[in-house]
C-alpha cells in the first residue's frame, strides 16, 4: 500500500526534469519570434529565414528532449523501486498482524510486473518526447506566420503583433496530443503517466501477494476530497474508499486464515473488488487515472475494522475546493510562462518591440501578483495549503545535500573522496558563523551571519534542514522555516519569496547536518533564478561556503548540462570499463564533477569557504 500523501508527490522529480524542457522550448521559440520581426519582408528570404530558424528550434528541442528523456526514465526507475519497497514493507505489516509470513521483497513474479508497469511508463514518457519535439517547430512557424498576416495587413503594428504571438505561444507551452485528439499540457501529461503508472505497480504487488497467501481480501485506503461523480459509481471514488472488499468472485472459500470467519460471516457479505471500483478495468475507477488510492491485505475478524470516519457532504466540499484550486494553479502557471517567454522575447528584439514587451512584462507580472493573492486567500477561506510546486514553471528544485563527505572537514578545492561515511555534525557555540563578503555592506554581511547563525542551531538541534533569505532590495530578512525535511528545504517558500517580490534580489541561506559542500541542486537554484544571487550552505559545526553569481543564467537542468562531460572526466579517472568496486565511486565522481563544472561555469570566485 501507497499512502495518499505518498502518491501526491511520487512524480514531483520527473515533472520537474519535463517542466526544464517546457521552459527551454519557451525560451528558445519566443526569442526567435521576437528576432524574426527583423527579418519579416515580402520576399523569399523571409520564409527562407523562417524555415532556417523553426530547424534550428527543432534540432534543439529534440537534443534537449533526449538528455531529458534520459534522466527521466534514470529517474523513474528510482521512484519505482523506492515505492515498491515502501509498498511491499506496508503489506508485510498487514500480513504479519494477521499471522502470516509474507514472501521476501523481490520475488521473481513481483521482479516481472514491476518491470511491466517501468516500461510501459517510460514507453509513454518516451512517445511524449516524439510529440513535443516536433510540435515545437510547428508552433514556431504558426506563430511567425500568424504576426506576419497582422503586419502585413495593418491590422496591428510590428511590435503589438511580436508581443501577441509570443503570449500565445508561452501561454500554450509544449503539449502532448493524443491519437483521440485530446492534448494536455506536458506537466499533466507526465504527472498522470508516472503517478497511475507508480500506484498501479503497487496495486499489481498487493494483489499478487494476497494470491499467494492464500488472502481474498483488502482494504482501500481513503483520503478527504476523494474525487465525486454522480453519474459513475466506479469513478465516484468517495463512495468506496475505506471500506474492505473480495478480490476474486470464483473463489468463494478462498478466505487464508481467516477461513474460521466464513460461515459467520459468508462471502457475498463483502462486495467484489472489480465489480465495486472498477480495478482494474475501468481508467476512472481504482489504479486508474490520478487515482491516489491503494489497498492493503485485510482478513475479516483479524484484520480491525476500521469504519471511515469521512464524512461524504465535507468530502465533496473539499473535493470542488480542490478542483477550484487546480483551475486557479493552472492559470498561473499560464501566467507565469508567458512571463518566462517575455522575458526571453527581450533578448532578441529590437529597440521599439524590446519597450513594448517589457511593458507587457510589468503589467503580467502585476497580473501574477493578484493571481496569486487570489490563490491564497481562496485557500485560506477553504482550509487548503497552497501548493506553489504546482504553480511556479521551472525552477522548482529545492535545495538538496549531496552526499559527498570530507573526512578532515576542511575540503580544499572540492569534496575528499570519502563515501559511506556520512559524517554528522553539530552546533559549535564557539565558531563565530560569520562571514565578510567583499561584495556586500557591513549591514548585509551582519545579516547574512545572523542567519547563518540561526538556521545552523536549528538544524542542529532538530537534525533537519532551515532556510532564510537576505531580500538585498530591502535589507530584510525572512522567517526561519523548514520543510520538516533532514536532507532539504524549499519546496514552496523559495517561490513564495520570490514570487511575493519578483522584483527584488536575494540571498538563500541553509543548513546542512553533515560534512557536505553545496549541491548541485543548491548551484542549480542560483543558476535557474535571476532572483537568487548568492547561494550560502552553512554546515551546522560552524563552515560556511559561499557561492556568488557572475550574473550569468540557464534554464538548463544542470545534470544534464554537463553530463557529457562529466562523465568523460569520470572514465579519464577510472577508465572506460568501470569495476564493480568503483562503481560508487565514479557515480560520485560525475556527480562531483557535475558541481565543479556548474561552479566554474556561474560562480564569481569560485567557491568561497569560511571556517
Amino acid at each position: 500500500m501507497l499512502t495518499p500523501d505518498y502518491l501526491y508527490h511520487v512524480a514531483d522529480a520527473v515533472v520537474d526534469l519535463w517542466e526544464q524542457l517546457n521552459l527551454i522550448a519557451i525560451h528558445d521559440i519566443c526569442r526567435r519570434i521576437a528576432d524574426a520581426e527583423n527579418h519579416m519582408t515580402a520576399s523569399a528570404e523571409w520564409q527562407i529565414y523562417k524555415m532556417q530558424q523553426s530547424g534550428m528550434t527543432l534540432t534543439k528541442i529534440q537534443q534537449a528532449a533526449a538528455r531529458i528523456l534520459k534522466l527521466s526514465e534514470k529517474k523513474v526507475a528510482e521512484i519505482f523501486e523506492e515505492a515498491a519497497v515502501t509498498s511491499h514493507n506496508n503489506d508485510a505489516d498487514a500480513f504479519r498482524e494477521a499471522g502470516i509470513n509474507p514472501s521476501p521483497f523481490g520475488t521473481d513474479q513481483a521482479k516481472k510486473n514491476l518491470q511491466t508497469f517501468y516500461e510501459q511508463t517510460n514507453g509513454e514518457l518516451r512517445n511524449f518526447t516524439r510529440t513535443t519535439a516536433a510540435q515545437s517547430q510547428a508552433i514556431y512557424t504558426t506563430a511567425c506566420d500568424e504576426a506576419f498576416m497582422v503586419i502585413r495587413n495593418g491590422i496591428k503594428s510590428p511590435s503589438l503583433a511580436i508581443r501577441d504571438a509570443i503570449d500565445k505561444t508561452a501561454a500554450a507551452g509544449l503539449y502532448v496530443l493524443y491519437p483521440s485528439g485530446h492534448r494536455d499540457t506536458v506537466e499533466t501529461a507526465v504527472r498522470r503517466a508516472v503517478l497511475t503508472g507508480t500506484n498501479q505497480a503497487s496495486l499489481r504487488l498487493c494483489i499478487d501477494e494476497c494470491e499467494r497467501t492464500g488472502t481474498n481480501f483488502v482494504r482501500v485506503s481513503e483520503h478527504l476530497g476523494a474525487r465525486v461523480s454522480d453519474s459513475d459509481p466506479q469513478g465516484n471514488h468517495a463512495g468506496w474508499q475505506g471500506k474492505i472488499y473480495r478480490i476474486w468472485a470464483d473463489k468463494p472459500d478462498y478466505w487464508g486464515p481467516s477461513a474460521a470467519m466464513a460461515e459467520i460471516t459468508g462471502p457475498l457479505s463483502y462486495p467484489l473488488l472489480s465489480e465495486a471500483t472498477g480495478y482494474p478495468d475501468n481508467p476512472l475507477g481504482l489504479g486508474g487515472y490520478n487515482c491516489r488510492h491503494s489497498m492493503t491485505p485485510a482478513m475479516p475478524g483479524i484484520t480491525p475494522d476500521r469504519p471511515s470516519k469521512i464524512d461524504l457532504a465535507e468530502n465533496r466540499e473539499v473535493f470542488e475546493a480542490s478542483q477550484q484550486q487546480r483551475a486557479m494553479e493552472r492559470e498561473m502557471r499560464k501566467t507565469r510562462r508567458i512571463i518566462e517567454g517575455l522575458k526571453a522575447g527581450i533578448k532578441g528584439a529590437n529597440e521599439e518591440t524590446r519597450k513594448a514587451l517589457e511593458d507587457d512584462l510589468t503589467s503580467k507580472e502585476k497580473v501574477y501578483q493578484k493571481q496569486r493573492e487570489a490563490y491564497e486567500a481562496f485557500c485560506k477561506a477553504k482550509g487548503l495549503t497552497p501548493d506553489y510546486e504546482r504553480v511556479y514553471v521551472g525552477k522548482r528544485g529545492t535545495s538538496t545535500a549531496h552526499k559527498s563527505i570530507h573526512s578532515n572537514g576542511k575540503p580544499i578545492g572540492r569534496p575528499a573522496r570519502s563515501f559511506g561515511l556520512e559524517k554528522e555534525v553539530y552546533y559549535d557555540k564557539n565558531r563565530s558563523y560569520s562571514v565578510d563578503i567583499s561584495r556586500y555592506s557591513k549591514e548585509v554581511n551582519r545579516l547574512i551571519s545572523e542567519a547563518a547563525r540561526d538556521v545552523a542551531e536549528a538544524g542542529s538541534k532538530d537534525r533537519l534542514e532551515y532556510m532564510r533569505m537576505v531580500n538585498l532590495s530591502k535589507n530584510t530578512v525572512t522567517r526561519l522555516y523548514t520543510d520538516s525535511k533532514p536532507s532539504s528545504v524549499g519546496e514552496t517558500e523559495i517561490y513564495k519569496c520570490l514570487g511575493d517580490e519578483p522584483g527584488d534580489k536575494f540571498i538563500f541561506i541553509h543548513n546542512h547536518i553533515t560534512a557536505t559542500m553545496p549541491s548541485i541542486d543548491d548551484i542549480g537554484l542560483m543558476v535557474n533564478n535571476p532572483q537568487i544571487e548568492c547561494v550560502i550552505t552553512v554546515r551546522v559545526d560552524g563552515t560556511i561556503y559561499v557561492v556568488l553569481s557572475n550574473g550569468k543564467h540557464t534554464d538548463d537542468y544542470l545534470p544534464a548540462r554537463y553530463q557529457d562531460e562529466a562523465l568523460i572526466m569520470a572514465h579519464e579517472k577510472y577508465g572506460e570499463k568501470v569495476s564493480e568496486d568503483d562503481r560508487i565511486p565514479f557515480s560520485w565522481d560525475v556527480v562531483i564533477n557535475t558541481i565543479d563544472l556548474a561552479i566554474k561555469e556561474f560562480s564569481d570566485g569560485g567557491l568561497i569557504i569560511y571556517e
